[in-house]
């Protein structure tokens, strides 16, 4: 570990100034293996502490060979920064709580982010997301979010799943969804609404590389305009069983990104909209199980 840490005290100690991708891309190709793995350490730390995945897709595209992109793990695992903040894995919770069908089962959570709160809706079967810009956190605020952001669209569902929320505890909210026969299921102690917190990273990583985008291009917009647009994208490319949950929901995939991967000239009918849905469906539910089983 002391070697661990002095070799990462070097490399930064380097500085960016002197940092030259031709030469360590040279280092890279050297026969000794200690000034390869030191080569790839200092590119980690360059691109901001890369994860594995992206520094392969990088060098690979620069032409480096497969021998050095398989210690690309191994420098990654080792990075002392990494480690401190990469989260504990998902404890492992055996359940049969598999959703079929779209709107058969909402999770629903509160999302902070700095100052703001979010309601996130999340559907159990395809992963489609809604969110809402709350304005507090009492119990009409609440409501009439999920009315207006997914019961007028969607209609009720059959059920909702929430940790304890207080709001949703309270005989409003009781009454409220008794009256559109929605069934309320609430967490025990202890336990979390999984799903949509595991989506809550994924959105929350979102507003923040967005935000800086935004800041760093001038451009000035308001948070509620920044959070429909990552939710959006969400919808749009977040990829499970190789089907988004916009194809399960819609059966279509969005005009942009139909055109970047191919033009027909023909619109999709509604059969062929009905068969990508039903599709995209079966691939997410069997993603899904496979998760379950894997835990």
């Amino acid at each position: 570990m002391s070697t661990q840490v002095a070799g990462d005290e070097a490399v930064e100690e380097e500085g960016s100034s002197k940092f030259d991708l031709g030469h360590a891309l040279q280092q890279l190709r050297s026969s000794r293996p200690g000034e390869m793995l030191r080569a790839l350490r200092k590119l980690h730390i360059r691109w901001c502490d890369a994860s594995a995945n992206q520094m392969r897709d990088l060098l690979e595209a620069a032409g480096v060979g497969p021998d050095i992109l398989a210690n690309v793990q191994r420098v990654v695992n080792t990075c002392t920064v990494c480690r401190a903040w990469t989260r504990p894995y998902p404890r492992s919770v055996t359940t049969l709580n598999l959703a079929t069908r779209f709107n058969e089962q909402l999770e629903v959570d509160l999302l902070f982010h700095k100052e703001y709160v979010i309601l996130h809706i999340l559907d159990n079967c395809t992963r489609f997301g809604a969110t809402a810009l709350l304005a507090d956190r009492r119990v009409e605020t609440i409501l009439e979010a999920l009315q207006n952001f997914w019961f007028k669209v969607f209609g009720p569902p059959c059920s909702i799943v929430s940790d304890k929320e207080a709001a949703l505890q309270s005989p409003t909210a009781a009454s409220f969804l008794e009256r559109r026969n929605v069934a309320l299921r609430l967490r025990a102690k202890g336990q979390r609404a999984q799903t949509v917190e595991r989506c809550h990273e994924i959105l929350r990583r979102q507003l923040n590389i967005m935000d800086q985008q935004m800041t760093s291009d001038g451009v000035r917009t308001g948070f509620a305009s920044l959070l429909s647009e990552c939710t959006f994208i969400k919808n749009c490319l977040f990829r499970m069983g190789n089907h988004t949950p916009y194809e399960a929901v819609f059966g279509r995939t969005r005009p942009l990104f139909s055109t970047l991967q191919h033009d027909t000239g023909e619109a999709i009918t509604d059969r062929e909209s009905d068969r990508v849905r039903h599709a995209a469906i079966k691939s997410i539910t069997q993603a899904s199980a496979e998760g379950l089983i894997s835990h």
